[in-house]
């Protein structure tokens, strides 16, 4: 059960952190707002770091799968309000495709057998 209270901890902390990138660098304001140059540069790291992260959780043998759908989701996050402000829809398109696998991956592995416990 302590696995589990750590587990949703830094979920939620991942979540709350990536919800504060975001308001800074404006992804809740309107679509044609100009965003900085430094948040641009923010969210490509962190979209990049999380999706990276992702993987390499995947990768390593004694991780549970859910961590790295976890790392995934947070990528996915950054990313949409990022590529629609940008206009690159084929990109969102796949960003918003890897947000439904992810959320999927987390059910199956985290939430589902959680809650039907």
């Amino acid at each position: 059960m302590a696995d589990l209270h750590i587990g949703l901890f830094w979920f939620l902390f991942a979540l709350v952190t990536l919800g504060a990138v975001a308001w800074l660098c404006g992804c809740f304001d309107a679509r044609n707002r100009t965003w900085p140059a430094w948040s641009i540069s923010a969210v490509q790291v962190l979209t990049a770091a999380f999706g990276v992260l992702g993987a390499l959780l995947f990768a390593l043998p004694k991780v549970h799968p859910v961590w790295g759908f976890a790392a995934f989701l947070v990528s996915n996050l950054a990313a949409i309000p990022f590529n629609k402000h940008q206009g690159n829809r084929w990109i969102l398109a796949k960003e918003r495709c890897f947000l439904v696998f992810s959320l999927i991956g987390l059910w199956n592995w985290w939430l589902g057998p959680l809650v039907l416990e």
